[in-house]
């Protein structure tokens, strides 16, 4: 990861479904500090990015975030990623209390069923105006 990078949190996400774009805008509007980057997981800079970790499952249906060279999966980068926000949305890491097989039972319910509540774009999320700084690839 190259050394500009490696202050920012990198979160990868599913560009095509709306509720992962949403969360991106979401997540812009309130990144007053500038702590985010993000790639779409449909990228090719997503095989770069994760080589270094292993990861066994299905990518095209977990956010991923990687902050300070380590990777969180599912419900565990949903909460940290509230941490990294601050705010009223630390309301969300007592939730790491919660068994991570329950939370991951429940995220992967909701991610399984994206496309069909949220709805899909045609074509892969891109960098909003102003902001295309943020998204690496």
């Amino acid at each position: 990861m190259s050394q500009q990078l490696t202050n920012k949190s990198i979160i990868l996400f599913d560009g095509y479904c709306n509720l992962c774009s949403g969360l991106v805008r979401f997540l812009i509007k309130r990144d007053k500090k500038d702590n985010f980057r993000f790639v779409s997981l449909q990228s090719d800079r997503t095989s770069e990015l994760l080589s270094p970790f292993k990861i066994p499952e299905k990518i095209n249906e977990t956010v991923i975030l990687i902050k300070e060279n380590k990777i969180y999966l599912k419900s565990d980068a949903v909460i940290e990623i509230a941490s990294i926000i601050g705010g009223i949305w630390i309301i969300f890491k007592p939730a790491q209390y919660i068994p991570k097989r329950f939370r991951d039972f429940i995220y992967d319910r909701i991610a399984r069923n994206r496309y069909r509540i949220f709805g899909k774009k045609q074509s892969c999320m891109v960098g909003i105006e102003d902001f295309n700084y943020k998204f690496l690839g």
